[in-house]
């Protein structure tokens, strides 16, 4: 159990902590369990032991979120507004589809936006 909680955590005290986590659900299952020596139980046990160490990856990620709005670390960070970016993407479609007609020798190339 411990071997497949450090394989998934990469951290002794996670692994501990998911076997840990593991033991305690199996107890509260032991009445589903027939066979202890069954290699289904095996795969119920590793099973467990996987959800329990991905369980504990999902609570120690941490989401960051950045307000590009503000400065970070002193330094003010300029956005492009949304009408140049939009207008540099048509210009970038525009000359792609000019590369196409050079190349396929088209007569008439028609842009919808």
């Amino acid at each position: 159990m411990f071997y497949v909680a450090m394989k998934i955590l990469r951290n002794e005290h996670n692994a501990e902590d998911a076997v840990h986590k593991a033991f305690l659900s199996i107890l509260e299952n032991l009445d589903k369990i027939s066979n202890v020596e069954c290699p289904k139980t095996q795969s119920y046990i590793v099973i467990i032991v996987e959800r329990k160490a991905i369980d504990i990856i999902r609570t120690n990620t941490k989401i960051i979120n950045i307000n590009f709005d503000e400065t970070i670390g002193g330094i003010e960070i300029p956005l492009p507004c949304e009408n140049e970016v939009a207008d540099a993407m048509v210009k970038l479609q525009r000359d792609m589809i000019m590369g196409l007609k050079e190349e396929l020798e088209l007569k008439e190339v028609k842009v919808f936006i």
